[in-house]
């Protein structure tokens, strides 16, 4: 019984905070994406970007969900969320972001900085986000300037 309260309070979290970031994005064509569960044992992290494709100079936000092995919103800690991208031109203005009340927030950048005259195309760029052993990630486009 306990177990199922936790489960159920763990998903309502997920879909009030789901529910809050579609309501402040609007919908569109290009609407923020969100991870699966993530990986590893113990806390869960979730990620949510505001965007599934960037263009030449774009820029997006990153938002952490973390919860601690029992389902409970991580309260503010000193301990932070570290974000990375598998693309080397991704530039986020935090790469370890504070949690307040479960939540841990960065915005990124993107410039394409391949050569003008034979141009890279679109790339996929893997954003991760880890905490305690815990990681999550999403995939966006990344619009290079010749497309």
């Amino acid at each position: 019984m306990i177990k199922n309260m936790k489960k159920i309070k763990k998903s309502l979290f997920f879909i009030a905070v789901s529910i809050f970031f579609a309501l402040l994005t609007g919908c569109s064509d290009n609407a923020p994406i969100y991870s699966d569960a993530s990986s590893g044992a113990g806390y869960n992290i979730r990620l949510m970007v505001s965007t599934q494709e960037v263009a030449n100079g774009g820029s997006f936000s990153v938002t952490a969900y973390v919860t601690d092995p029992d389902g409970n919103a991580v309260p503010d800690e000193e301990d932070c969320v570290v974000f990375s991208s598998s693309a080397s031109d991704v530039d986020f203005d935090d790469e370890e972001a504070d949690i307040k009340s479960g939540i841990a927030k960065t915005f990124a950048t993107w410039e394409d900085k391949s050569d003008s005259e034979d141009p890279d195309a679109p790339t996929i760029a893997t954003i991760i986000g880890t905490y305690k052993g815990a990681t999550s990630y999403v995939q966006i486009l990344l619009v290079t300037e010749s497309f």
